[in-house]
């Protein structure tokens, strides 16, 4: 970047200087590169507008009457310790240098003050600053997923490329009974992965350590011995050159769901047999009403013929 040109966007700049002579000009070539800049002409009032404004850089003057540019330095840091502040002083004392690093002055830029040295001061400060921005957006960024899987009613466990676990969220030391300590390697009797079920099957090893994820249901075991089913993803990280490093596991325990569909499955059998049975009696009963209605029509004829037969011998 050419520092001539840049401009310091969405930051607050502070310039001190109690000499109009100065002030004036360095305010006019401050102006071409920062839209937000606030002036003041002496430390109070300096740190009066620092504290309504809060500025992200500060450029100062030292010898300035009421209130010298590193007093008011000192007392803005105690604000915030992350200002930047760029002291201008046509001193080059070595007890300057001293007192200014112990306050916490970023940079020192000497008078008369060259253009292109205050815009590089001015820069880096500009650097400083948007970079610890960015960190700190990561750095919530981070947070965010660590109380998400902190949090979070899944199964997680990380293990490194040796299946040593490295990490497990409370969740999974809830269902399994196991505390972080105990699956961490400090009792090395608890093997939880490698006795797990989806470990000792070859075909999903062979799946895992060839870098594709391995998802399905598996039969684990608790602490207490109990058995119990899980379901979810068990994925081979890697590195920027492709060799894997780590595993996630993040799985649901599915067992109570696995026992009502199970229970669902044989109410489903059940009533298919009851109704299999209900249509045979059925089937048993219009059978039965056929012979009936054969019965009632033979009588019937069998009547009509005796009848007859009444009728043509008088009896």
């Amino acid at each position: 970047m050419n520092k001539d040109h840049f401009v310091i966007k969405n930051i607050k700049v502070l310039y001190v200087e109690d000499e109009p002579d100065i002030s004036e000009g360095i305010v006019e070539m401050l102006s071409r590169i920062i839209p937000d800049l606030i002036v003041a002409s002496n430390g109070i009032e300096g740190l009066k507008l620092y504290k309504e404004f809060k500025p992200g850089i500060v450029i100062t003057d030292i010898r300035m009457p009421g209130m010298s540019g590193l007093e008011m330095t000192r007392e803005i840091k105690k604000i915030d310790k992350n200002v930047q502040v760029i002291v201008t002083s046509a001193h080059s004392d070595i007890n300057y240098f001293i007192e200014s690093i112990e306050i916490g002055v970023n940079q020192y830029v000497l008078k008369p003050i060259a253009k292109q040295k205050l815009f590089e001061a001015i820069h880096k400060s500009y650097q400083v600053i948007t970079l610890e921005e960015k960190v700190n957006e990561q750095i919530n960024t981070i947070l965010k997923l660590f109380r998400a899987i902190e949090q979070s009613q899944s199964m997680i466990l990380i293990a490194d490329k040796n299946l040593n676990i490295e990490y497990v969220n409370p969740r999974f030391s809830d269902v399994t009974g196991y505390s972080v300590s105990e699956v961490m390697g400090l009792e090395p009797k608890v093997a939880y992965l490698k006795t797990s079920s989806i470990i000792n099957d070859s075909e999903v090893w062979r799946m895992l350590s060839g870098g594709k994820e391995w998802r399905g249901e598996f039969l684990n075991k608790k602490k207490s011995g109990e058995e119990y089913w899980e379901y979810g993803s068990f994925t081979p990280i890697k590195n920027d050159n492709g060799e894997i490093v780590s595993y996630v596991q993040v799985t649901e325990d599915i067992t109570e769901m696995k026992y009502y569909i199970e229970e669902l499955k044989i109410a489903r059998e059940e009533a298919e047999s009851a109704y299999a049975t209900i249509e045979k009696r059925n089937a048993e009963l219009n059978e039965a009403n056929e012979k009936l209605k054969k019965s009632e029509t033979k009588l019937s004829e069998m009547n009509e013929i005796l009848m007859e037969y009444i009728k043509a011998t008088g009896k």
